[in-house]
């Protein structure tokens, strides 16, 4: 079971239902509110793919390590973290 837990192998419907036998569980509670279909994994670097993201990171190595603790800080509880 555990390497089902850790996400190493993924389980086939035959086997979730096996599981959901066992325990006594519906497999439709069990897949409720999952998509069909996948997700892309959004781009975390994307902002910084523009020509103001560009114009950021070139102004962020100017400051001194300090300066972009206490900058970083600001920002990250202006956006609410």
């Amino acid at each position: 079971m555990q390497k089902y837990e850790n996400g190493a192998n993924r389980v086939s419907i035959s086997r979730l239902i096996q599981f959901c036998e066992a325990l006594d569980v519906p497999p439709s509670q069990v897949l409720d509110g999952l998509s069909t279909a996948r997700q892309p994994k959004a781009d975390p670097l994307q902002p910084l793919r523009t020509e103001r993201g560009v114009r950021l990171a070139k102004a962020w190595d100017r400051l001194d390590p300090k300066k972009q603790v206490a900058i970083l800080n600001l920002i990250e509880e202006t956006a609410g973290r």
